[in-house]
């Protein structure tokens, strides 16, 4: 981690391909507001083209949900007895939990005390609880990651205290190891799964590898899909990402060092590329 951003953002400059294209890879349903605010960015650019590229499907993953969110329903001042916390490590944990919880669960659990990992999925949360009326404040840390969550809940965190963690099937487990290690008991819902993408997006995601398109990454899972769907194609591309564990997993598997965003948020990521853009006309 020797390199400071200036130097990246120069040795990247003189990478970029012209025309050059701008690989978007969040889940389909996640990338809307990003390509929208880049195609604004670059609209007077003929030689910039933005596309999106998902590296990672999401799906329903079928488990039950824990004992006591399974017994809401019939328990009597269940209310009383829930959680002390609830996070929800993304997006897609709010998506798939609304879908297997019956009404009155999906209230009651938004009746708990509320944490997301970042800002997207926290305004997200708060869209579902002003649609039910509620008056409850969802918390995320000002350092967007598992990190910057678990200094956020610190304070609250009492030995014995019953938390739900909300969550993919894969992933880190920074968090909940933490939060064992002090005492806490622990539910935790996988309640989607991540997989490689498949037919035209391999496809897709082959030819723009061959351009030595830039790609957007801020998961470690998409960084591994990236690699796995392209072989090596894509190691020659140049990448964005959105923090130091993901840039410095890139360099292991063979990545000339990637340009570090401040997070993984809309604003970020277009402030990442403006840099480089700019860097680029600099040259």
């Amino acid at each position: 981690m020797n390199h400071t951003n200036d130097q990246i953002l120069l040795a990247m400059a003189k990478r970029l391909q012209q025309p050059l294209d701008i690989l978007v890879t969040r889940p389909y349903g996640k990338q809307q507001a990003l390509m929208a605010q880049l195609s604004r960015l670059t609209a007077e650019d003929p030689l910039v083209s933005i596309h999106h590229c998902p590296l990672i499907t999401i799906e329903n993953h079928q488990q039950q949900p824990p004992a006591l969110l399974g017994d809401w329903p019939q328990a009597e001042n269940s209310i009383l007895s829930g959680y002390q916390g609830v996070i929800f490590v993304s997006g897609q944990a709010i998506i798939y939990t609304k879908q297997q919880l019956s009404s009155e669960q999906w209230r009651l659990l938004l009746s708990q005390p509320l944490y997301c990992v970042g800002s997207q999925s926290a305004a997200q949360l708060t869209d579902e609880v002003a649609q039910l009326g509620l008056q409850n404040r969802v918390n995320y840390p000002s350092q967007m990651n598992s990190e910057g969550l678990l200094k956020c809940i610190k304070p609250k965190l009492k030995t014995a205290d019953r938390w739900l963690i909300l969550r993919g099937v894969t992933g880190r487990d920074y968090l909940q190891n933490a939060m064992q290690q002090r005492g806490i008991q622990l539910d935790q819902w996988h309640i989607y799964q991540s997989k490689p993408p498949s037919g035209k997006v391999v496809a897709g995601a082959n030819q723009f590898a061959s351009q030595q398109a830039l790609w957007l990454v801020t998961s470690q899972q998409a960084l591994m899909h990236l690699l796995e769907v392209t072989g090596k194609n894509a190691l020659g591309c140049p990448l964005i990402v959105s923090s130091d564990r993901i840039a410095l997993r890139a360099e292991e598997l063979g990545f000339k060092r990637p340009l570090v965003a401040k997070d993984a948020t809309d604003h970020s990521l277009c402030a990442a590329v403006t840099d480089l853009l700019h860097a680029k006309v600099q040259e």
